[in-house]
């Protein structure tokens, strides 16, 4: 299904077992586990996959890199 959203551009594909998506649902307010985000994602289709991008962009992970969290330094004489 990922390859049919992303490589064939299909607009209509929910990734429901995704664990970054379910994240974002929670974050969102809208239902997380699998069968609850199936049933909440009708109301957007045949347009899911947009809505994958956004639970994605919602989930904490990503909200903590758009953060800019400063990266520890590599270089020696930073230390």
């Amino acid at each position: 299904d990922y390859v049919r959203m992303r490589v064939l551009g299909d607009p209509d594909v929910l990734l429901p077992g995704d664990v970054a998506a379910r994240a974002g649902a929670a974050a969102a307010g809208i239902p997380s586990d699998a069968t609850g985000l199936t049933a909440w994602s009708t109301r957007v289709a045949p347009w899911r996959s947009y809505l994958m991008a956004h639970l994605w962009y919602a989930a904490p992970v990503t909200q903590a890199w758009r953060a800019g969290t400063p990266e520890p330094s590599l270089r020696k004489d930073d230390r």
